[in-house]
């Protein structure tokens, strides 16, 4: 069941303080049994909570891998500016294709 996985990953963001959404699910096929969902990941917030929800999803309980990562640092143009991170990472997840 991928829905899962998915929320677990949403859920490390709240750990680290950081705002994480899903923004892109595909999956692959490896076998005639297992397929590879490559899962885009957007987090948010200081650049620590940032690093930190990369790490906790190189460690993700599940046999998966973080394929590709990416982070970049914007001001805000709110009334208080503030530094905001955001993180972009595709996280690479096998599993039983389901019948």
């Amino acid at each position: 069941d991928i829905i899962t996985p998915l929320s677990q990953i949403e859920a490390l963001g709240i750990s680290q303080g950081a705002t994480v959404s899903i923004v892109s699910l595909n999956a692959y096929p490896k076998s005639d049994t297992m397929e590879e969902l490559a899962i885009g990941v957007v987090v948010k917030g200081s650049y620590e909570s940032v690093m930190g929800v990369l790490l906790l999803l190189e460690t993700f309980p599940y046999k998966s891998y973080v394929n590709k990562a990416g982070i970049k640092r914007t001001i805000s143009t709110d009334e208080t500016p503030s530094e905001i991170w955001e993180g972009l990472f595709t996280v690479m997840l096998s599993q039983h294709k389901e019948s």
